[in-house]
């Protein structure tokens, strides 16, 4: 492996590389400040013998100093008689007229340095010849080995500024080198999205991408058959080919995604469509995002065929459903409605305090409390206890359902609807983005929020025959009265439940009982 490894000098282009590794092997046996080429010979320092101390005033001390001394020039000395043969051994037969009349390590390379070190602007040319020859994918050669060198090539380049600013152009070379796969169509649309991608990263990524797919295939990464993961490959880890229409779907140069806009692959392959698809190295685009829902909303042809294609996808799978992290909150209130055609849905509010739940299924990490409630005018209203709730939206995009879970939701089992607080979900960095009618983060679109009854429900359930079955006259609670106004004691944006659901509650720490 370490014959396999030797670079042998040929020529001028091999002259950085092969002298970078002479120094090595030098440093580490502590010589090369007595054969490096670039000194001049009048300043090169000479290995000379240490004196053994001597005089009555010697103790163990200095011997002991002596004797590494000694150990040391002998071992450096060693060295440099046996250097020479490593010189000879890494060198062409071509150039051995330039080192056959010198003896010692340091005059064989300052002549080889003086026959086949490169100017500037011939290493210059040197490099982009290389890096020309490095602009074709491999087809028989090692992947990670052409990688290698193509990272290899691009710093040299940059030490010597070629690239002079921007890489940007150097980035896009390398992406359209690449065959039609995952890893392209990602690269592609953070370039088209605008994202300032660096070369180091992007050669890291893809050199993972080779070395996961040889690691779960078991198979050589060489030539096209090595991506991000071995069903990118069009051959699956079984070593059996996959079916041919799904290998298509992303294998298209010059195919235009009808959604995103972006070439190389059909709506059944968009990313943003299937987020199943996404590779580990996808990067979210919340603009992109947007402008796609609108497409998508102006355009029912296209929002009927997605809406199939989804249909599709969700047959062949056992999980179609993204999960949002827990937003943990703080603060307590309750408010109460009467209104059955959301009773067993979960709407969003821009007024309300904290989020509420009339249904303890949707609770977990529940913890029960004694003697809390809050006021409705004259009437106390016990709260039950606090947990997690869960709550399912929608992606208008993908159409896959997302799960919220929320903590420190207050559980009020007389409570005639499910609430989510806009007010905490925005302390934790969500949007509810009006002009799209979606709830935003900063990754983007997290779930649709509808429009019904005037009202704006997360989760929309169809209400139960139980639901309606449980409210006999003889069972009813009373309605209760108030406003917002009322039970907050200042003025303030009233709730989009207030024109529908009269009865509001706060909760304050002074109307609890002792």
């Amino acid at each position: 492996m370490a014959e396999e490894n030797t670079i042998i000098l040929k020529g001028m282009e091999d002259w950085i590389d092969w002298i970078k590794m002479i120094k090595v092997i030098a440093d580490g046996l502590e010589i090369w400040e007595y054969m490096d080429p670039e000194v001049e010979p009048a300043d090169v320092p000479r290995l000379t013998r240490p004196a053994k101390p001597t005089g009555e005033s010697v103790d163990s001390g200095d011997l002991e100093i002596f004797k590494y001394d000694l150990k040391s020039w002998s071992e450096k000395k060693s060295a440099l008689k046996k250097i020479p043969e490593k010189i000879i051994q890494t060198i062409d037969k071509s150039c051995f007229n330039f080192i056959e009349d010198h003896s010692t390590p340091y005059t064989m390379l300052r002549d080889l340095r003086q026959k086949l070190k490169p100017n500037d602007n011939l290493y210059k040319n040197i490099l982009l010849k290389k890096w020309k020859s490095l602009q074709r994918y491999p087809t028989r050669q090692d992947l990670e080995n052409w990688i290698n060198e193509y990272d290899t090539c691009y710093q040299k380049l940059t030490k010597i500024n070629y690239f002079s600013g921007s890489t940007s152009n150097a980035v896009e070379e390398f992406v359209d080198i690449l065959p039609h796969t995952e890893f392209k169509s990602w690269a592609g649309q953070q370039i088209e999205g605008g994202e300032d991608l660096e070369m180091r990263k992007i050669l890291q990524k893809f050199r993972e991408s080779v070395v996961r797919a040889k690691a779960k295939s078991g198979l050589k990464p060489e030539g096209k058959m090595a991506f991000a993961n071995p069903k990118f490959q069009g051959v699956s880890t079984d070593g059996k080919e996959e079916d041919a229409k799904k290998k298509e779907l992303r294998s298209t140069p010059n195919v235009q995604c009808e959604a995103c806009g972006y070439k190389g692959h059909v709506l059944e392959g968009c990313f943003m469509i299937f987020p199943e698809k996404r590779p580990s190295y996808w990067k979210s685009h919340p603009e992109k995002e947007k402008k796609i829902l609108e497409k998508i909303k102006d355009d029912p042809s296209l929002a009927n065929r997605v809406k199939e294609l989804r249909k599709t996808e969700k047959k062949s799978q056992t999980s179609a459903h993204a999960v949002i992290k827990p937003v943990t909150l703080t603060d307590r209130a309750a408010y109460s409605t009467c209104e059955y055609e959301l009773r067993d849905s979960v709407l969003l509010d821009s007024a309300a305090s904290d989020h509420v739940t009339n249904d303890s299924k949707r609770l977990t990490s529940y913890r029960p409390v004694e003697g809390e409630f809050v006021w409705s005018g004259n009437t106390k209203v016990p709260i039950l206890g606090y947990g997690t709730m869960r709550a399912y939206g929608t992606h208008p995009i993908t159409l896959l359902q997302v799960e919220l879970e929320l903590e420190n939701t207050v559980y009020i089992p007389t409570f005639h609807t499910s609430l989510i607080s806009m007010k905490k979900l925005r302390n934790r960095g969500f949007k509810w983005d009006q002009n799209i009618d979606c709830l935003v983060n900063t990754e983007g679109i997290v779930c649709e929020v509808l429009d019904m009854y005037d009202l704006y429900p997360i989760e929309y359930n169809k209400p139960k025959p139980a639901a309606f079955q449980a409210k006999k006259k003889s069972a009813q609670k009373p309605v209760l009265e108030g406003t917002v106004d009322t039970f907050h004691g200042q003025d303030f944006k009233r709730s989009f439940l207030e024109d529908r659901f009269r009865p509001f509650l706060a909760h304050t720490n002074e109307y609890m009982s002792t």
